[in-house]
């Protein structure tokens, strides 16, 4: 099985209805949905209005990006684990590519893949990078674009990151011993706003 997990604050119902239907209609049908309530007034109510005993809800008071993920990361049962943005949208097909390469791929730790920028900036952030040089890369850039991760899950501790701002950075560094493979194909559309650079 597959754990998403999603944690929400200020969330934009539009946008995180988008998301969700994204995973409801992945081919892939073996996950569960684990969403922690980190300040969205209105989540528990939709959550529920969806009648899935797929998705968890989660609401133990505010705790941040990092106290939230590390929260659900506990509570979950996938053998992988796929963090998710409220506002992003995925590739029908994203979790079926990813779980069939780690499959078939016992010695391959965590993959992912590209991004198409959407919204009010569009970029196609595509690249080449061998397994070999993404963890020599850990230190001086990001080449694993979290959005669109799929991580076994006992191979992988706490996102026990000192910053909010950089959390990824700094769990994917702290892991540069893995072994990590990006799948050359886009598998998520993430969404850009005006107040990012």
């Amino acid at each position: 099985m597959i754990s998403i997990l999603l944690s929400c604050y200020n969330s934009n119902p539009e946008y995180l209805n988008e998301q969700v239907l994204s995973i409801i209609n992945q081919t892939e049908k073996d996950w569960e949905l684990l969403v922690y309530n980190d300040g969205t007034e209105w989540l528990e109510k939709y959550i529920n209005s969806l009648n899935s005993k797929k998705i968890k809800y989660y609401d133990n008071g505010r705790k941040g990006y990092v106290g939230a993920y590390n929260f659900l990361l506990k509570k979950a049962k996938g053998k992988y684990i796929c963090f998710c943005d409220h506002d992003d949208i995925w590739e029908k097909d994203k979790l079926e590519i990813e779980k069939n390469y780690l499959d078939e791929n016992k010695n391959v730790d965590c993959v992912f893949g590209w991004l198409n920028w959407f919204g009010e900036k569009n970029k196609l952030e595509s690249f080449s990078i061998s397994d070999e040089d993404i963890s020599k890369q850990l230190y001086f850039w990001q080449p694993i674009k979290n959005p669109t991760v799929m991580f076994r899950h006992n191979r992988f501790g706490e996102l026990d990151a000192p910053f909010e701002t950089s959390a990824d950075f700094w769990f994917y560094a702290k892991h540069k011993d893995r072994h990590y493979h990006l799948i050359e194909k886009v598998l998520v559309h993430y969404r850009r706003h005006a107040d990012e650079n």
